[in-house]
């Protein structure tokens, strides 16, 4: 199957519009046209619902968008082993991190990367460690910094971050050497990244704790600046402790909860060659610019 006419299928079902899809990889709508006409005859079943709004995928198409992704990915991996057969590398690196204390050393392993490989595209984003393991699976991602998640695929552990409360000032948990999980149930509690799998909602679960839930915060930072208010108290991985200079009071849990952090990566049979490449790279770093962001050592 034409790997050329699957990427076309994607892209214009992922613009909604054949035209613009047309446009913008540089073909004619009349050239996109009998493209997916020619596709639609070899897998002979129709693929797009055509209308005055645009395209969508028939049913058909739906149960068929794995396959036509896998073939466009199979594609991409011949052609760029092929060229690193040929000395030249070349393609794409998702990198991924559901901690932004990782940027800056992925940015500098990045930087090192691209003066030995200039060829090769990074893209660097931020994402919650069930989501990212997600797209590691589905190979929309070739590496990611998480805490670790029931997952197929490579685990490359980095280590363990114990996480802590974020108490108010004037809290008087303050004057323990650790907070009790328990009294989330009665403080007022403020969740960040609400509706998603965060280590702090994972370790309630564990302990069968039910929080008293007041407030929400859109991330870390915002979730620190109510709890200086006085808002209420937060749960936080060990790694944000420090980056910020306030009046938040950070106190170990008790019972103790310990989160692995590591990297994961996609089994080396489907990985790409510019993705196994960086992850190699890494690894000859010895990983320590990424172990660097560990509390106690930064």
């Amino acid at each position: 199957m034409d790997c050329e006419k699957c990427r076309c299928l994607l892209y214009a079902l992922e613009k909604g519009n054949l035209s613009l899809a047309a446009e913008e990889l540089g073909y004619t709508p009349s050239g996109m046209s009998r493209m997916m006409a020619a596709l639609e005859k070899e897998v002979g079943l129709p693929l797009l619902v055509r209308s005055r709004s645009g395209v969508a995928p028939t049913r058909a198409c739906r149960d068929l968008l794995p396959a036509f992704r896998e073939v466009v990915r199979s594609g991409d991996r011949l052609r760029l082993a092929a060229d690193e057969l040929k000395g030249v590398l070349r393609g794409e690196v998702q990198v991924a991190t559901a901690y932004s204390v990782f940027f800056k050393p992925l940015a500098n392993l990045a930087h090192r990367f691209s003066d030995l490989y200039p060829g090769v595209k990074i893209g660097i984003r931020e994402g919650r460690s069930s989501l990212l393991m997600r797209d590691i699976e589905e190979q929309r991602l070739d590496l990611c910094i998480i805490s670790l998640r029931p997952g197929d695929c490579e685990w490359l552990p980095l280590f363990d971050d114990e996480m802590v409360a974020w108490l108010p000032p004037r809290h008087p948990g303050v004057k323990a050497e650790r907070y009790p999980l328990k009294e989330l149930e009665t403080d007022a509690y403020i969740q960040f990244y609400p509706g998603e799998e965060t280590d702090s909602e994972l370790a309630c679960r564990k302990h069968g704790v039910t929080p008293d839930l007041r407030y929400t915060a859109a991330d870390s930072f915002a979730a620190y600046e109510m709890v200086e208010a006085g808002l209420g108290v937060a749960l936080q991985n060990g790694l944000f402790d420090g980056l910020w200079s306030g009046e938040v009071v950070s106190r170990r849990l008790s019972p103790p909860v310990i989160v692995p952090i590591g990297v994961a990566v996609p089994k080396r049979e489907v990985i790409s060659p510019a993705a196994r490449r960086f992850r190699d790279f890494a690894a000859a770093e010895g990983w320590e610019q990424l172990q660097s962001v560990k509390p106690g050592k930064r």
